[in-house]
């Protein structure tokens, strides 16, 4: 593959950092149309991408020492975590995070907020992932199946794999496609954010069960724990949500 795309003297521009910082840039243009659109501040839009883009990385980072035993060998450069494709988890978590407390801090609406948010990641994680193919990382098992693709690994091995890398691009893509085309329909601030968790942790907990992952619980991932978390805490509140919902029209 291609983790380095270019280098001049000593700089290197890989794959995985340029496709982050178009995913990021992406998500700015498409985040601040949709804030004027639902008339959120643009002051309060612009607070939270300057905040949000270094804690993003910084949990990003978290993420992959955390839910990654091969970081523990790596350098722990920026470049070298990303390249692990570990953005996405610790990323999700700290922007909504992160979001939730500039709303709360400014007594604006959350809910709304938090949609916006919710409508832009995948489009920035899919971007992402085309960096993770380039890069060769976030790589399937090996298989024989029709599905598999020659691929390599983190150490440049090339066998037929899943290619997981993919999926995950078109899954992202494919959910952000998804939430783009129902935002003006959307039954109550905050469902979209339901919508994106939900998915997203169902799309994950599939498709990591053909990438190759360390096994911490049975056949369970790290990253399959927490997207089961994510899931089983998303649903209880959107449960939550409907009932009382349901009250009040009663």
């Amino acid at each position: 593959m291609y983790p380095v795309l270019f280098s001049i003297a000593n700089f290197e521009l890989r794959a995985s950092s340029l496709f982050l910082f178009l995913g990021i840039l992406s998500g700015i243009l498409i985040g601040y149309k949709e804030t004027k659109r639902v008339n959120i501040s643009s002051i309060e839009f612009h607070l939270y991408w300057i905040s949000a883009i270094p804690i993003a990385l910084f949990l990003a980072a978290i993420n992959g020492f955390v839910f990654w035993n091969r970081m523990r060998k790596n350098s722990g450069q920026l470049e070298d975590i990303l390249s692990y494709g570990l953005v996405s988890y610790g990323a999700i978590l700290g922007m909504l995070l992160l979001g939730y407390l500039l709303t709360k801090i400014r007594k604006t609406n959350t809910a709304l907020f938090l949609d916006t948010v919710s409508l832009i990641l995948p489009l920035i994680l899919a971007i992402y992932r085309i960096g993770c193919i380039l890069n060769g990382c976030c790589y399937g098992l090996e298989t024989d199946s029709f599905l598999g693709i020659m691929l390599p690994d983190s150490l440049g091995v090339l066998v037929k794999r899943y290619p997981t890398q993919i999926w995950l691009m078109v899954f992202n893509f494919s959910l952000f496609t998804w939430l783009w085309l129902i935002r003006k329909k959307k039954s109550f601030d905050g469902i979209l954010t339901i919508y994106f968790l939900i998915l997203y942790s169902v799309g994950r907990l599939i498709i990591d069960i053909f990438r190759d992952l360390p096994r911490v619980f049975g056949p369970l991932s790290f990253h399959q724990l927490l997207a089961i978390t994510i899931l089983l805490t998303t649903l209880y509140a959107y449960a939550e949500i409907y009932f009382a919902r349901r009250s009040v029209v009663e």
